[in-house]
């Protein structure tokens, strides 16, 4: 989320200056590889729900978000086909009080575990504001700015000043042995974007805090600079960084991250106007074999459609949205990237080079799912992709008054807006499920039919005269 594009101006002969000092309980490279190369493709998105602004708004009492709305937009990160979710937790919320905050995050991952996404838990954060986080009613979103109420945590007074950190101490081991051993926590992203020198002391106390219980899953710090200091690379199971650039960029900062032997992820990465394309980004990630998480999802108080940078009352960039995907009520923002999404999440299994550590095939072809002669084994694109794929049919309720309105389909289908008669009264906890999804036309989970599949809701997600019959 950091306002600043990632320059490579660092060369590449910067990594042997860099301390390999180890830390007590630090995965072995070859730990790293064994975890990694025994999940699924990573791709996950950032989530803040849509009606918070900051991580106060979505765990506190006062303004807790609603299991029903986490529920709906989960469901959309699935239908997408995520597997990964990465959430920030405020520290004042587990102040007030603890037991409440872990009953709010044991709610998510239920939520989050129903629709076969992981979570990376991003305990602390010291990125993009100094403003104190405080308890309680929060600011109001400033018109034109992105995330005008964002907060750190614990907050920059509490980050530099070593006195006041026995209790994040607490803080941090508590979660960790809760869900320490927890196979829905996917790993930890223990600090999120760390500023300067003096974060960067608390960064190393939270890495010997951590592995003083020690987790089951790997540790991790997401930085926006390129490598160059001690901290968090050599203290790190697994290499997570940020990136907001074109594709260029992308692939030699996934290069330069590798050169350090461990596994790669993009924790955060889009920005429209800066250059990236998810059409073209998402095939790029998966042939270099690196996760990565898009910042962020759902559009919504936040405002990441805005541009860093922007004043009071400034404007969306001609170039598009600066973040997200969808809007609120879960219509696409850009259809086109919604099917690129799905092309290339449908195949999350990369294919490792045998007796290799984090080497894969060598392989020349199409390495793009949107086209006929994507080959699911290639790792290097040669230019072969020509026969563009027809959009994907996928069939659901485009009614949106309808409680079983599906956004996020593209053939509208009358039936599936029939709610069962009755069910909502007589049960009172009853989830109202989302209409069954079918994709036509199946060719290993990538290549799908449809010639005259067409998106059928305005921006706002209002039913559009269907050019199709309803069948």
């Amino acid at each position: 989320m950091k306002p600043r594009l990632l320059i490579l101006s660092l060369a590449l002969a910067a990594f042997p200056a860099i301390s390999q000092t180890n830390i007590s309980n630090q995965w072995s490279k070859e730990q790293a590889w064994d975890w990694y190369k025994s999940q699924p493709w990573i791709v996950g998105i950032n989530y803040v729900p849509s009606t918070a602004g900051n991580t106060t708004e979505w765990w506190q009492d006062e303004t807790r978000v609603t299991d029903f709305l986490m529920d709906r937009e989960l469901g959309w990160a699935e239908q997408l086909g995520y597997n990964s979710v990465r959430v920030f937790i405020q520290y004042i919320v587990y102040q007030n009080n603890p037991a409440y905050l872990k009953n709010r995050f044991e709610r998510f991952l239920e939520i989050a575990s129903r629709h076969g996404l992981k979570v990376v838990p991003v305990p602390f954060d010291d990125c993009f504001t100094s403003e104190e986080p405080h308890l309680g009613k929060q600011k109001d979103p400033i018109p034109g700015v992105i995330v005008p109420q964002w907060t750190t945590s614990p907050g920059r007074s509490a980050i530099v000043d070593p006195a006041k950190w026995p209790p994040l101490r607490s803080y941090l081991q508590d979660l960790i042995r809760t869900y320490g051993k927890d196979p829905r926590i996917h790993y930890w992203d223990l600090f999120n974007e760390p500023q300067d020198s003096l974060t960067l002391k608390l960064v190393a106390e939270v890495f010997r805090w951590a592995r003083e219980i020690g987790p089951s899953q790997p540790l991790t710090v997401s930085e926006w600079r390129l490598p160059g200091m001690k901290f968090p690379y050599t203290l790190s199971d697994i290499i997570s960084y940020h990136v907001y650039a074109p594709a260029d960029i992308i692939q030699k900062s996934n290069q330069l991250y590798a050169q350090l032997g461990r596994p790669v992820i993009a924790t955060e990465w889009l920005s429209r106007p800066m250059g990236a394309r998810i059409e073209v980004d998402l095939p790029l990630f998966r042939r270099m074999g690196v996760g990565n998480y898009i910042w962020s999802f759902v559009n919504g108080r936040s405002q990441c459609q805005f541009p860093w940078g922007n004043q009071p009352g400034g404007v969306i960039s001609p170039l598009g949205w600066w973040h997200d995907i969808i809007y609120s009520n879960g219509t696409p923002y850009r259809p086109w990237e919604i099917d690129a999404i799905r092309r290339n999440t449908a195949l999350k299994t990369l294919p490792w080079a045998p007796g290799t550590q984090g080497e894969l095939q060598n392989r020349s072809g199409c390495t793009d799912p949107r086209f006929e002669e994507f080959d699911s084994l290639a790792t290097q694109d040669n230019g072969t992709c020509q026969t563009a794929l027809a959009p994907l049919v996928i069939e659901g309720c485009l009614n949106s008054e309808s409680p079983r309105f599906t956004p996020l389909a593209t053939w509208h289908v009358s039936s599936l807006c029939e709610e069962p008669v009755g069910i909502a009264k007589l049960v009172p906890n009853y989830k109202r499920a989302p209409a069954r999804l079918v994709i036509r036309g199946f060719r290993p989970l990538l290549q799908l039919g449809g010639t005259k599949a067409s998106h059928l809701v305005d921006p706002r997600g209002r039913l559009l005269s269907n050019p199709l019959p309803a069948r």
